[in-house]
């Protein structure tokens, strides 16, 4: 965990991929995040709000590799390429075609909103 505990400290806070490796090297999760630090910090807090899937895979993590992008959007499309080439055992949605990624574009507002 202490080798962990020194990856925190150069966690970019901008959007990005983040993948969390076992002790063999093994990608065990692929995340994005609009705040690479933030979400990546939220898995290691101790307020008892995460979920069972959550509790067997933090353990699991030697490792965290980070892929910095210039936006959310682009953070999305990487998550789901590296999902589907690696097919992370805690990743559930998405590691096959037949999950396919939604986008929602507002209409009618001067300046349209698009959230995935």
């Amino acid at each position: 965990m202490e080798h962990i505990s020194k990856t925190f400290l150069t966690l970019p806070r901008s959007p990005g991929v983040y993948l969390f490796k076992d002790s063999a090297g093994v990608i065990l999760y692929v995340g994005k995040a609009k705040n690479l630090a933030n979400r990546v910090r939220q898995y290691f807090t101790s307020d008892g709000a995460i979920g069972g899937k959550t509790r067997r895979l933090v353990p699991q993590i030697r490792a965290i590799e980070v892929v910095q992008t210039d936006t959310e959007f682009d953070a999305l499309i990487q998550e789901a390429k590296l999902i589907h080439a690696y097919q992370p055992k805690y990743n559930a949605i998405a590691k096959d075609d037949k999950s396919p990624l939604y986008m929602v574009v507002t209409r009618g507002e001067r300046l349209p909103r698009i959230f995935f």
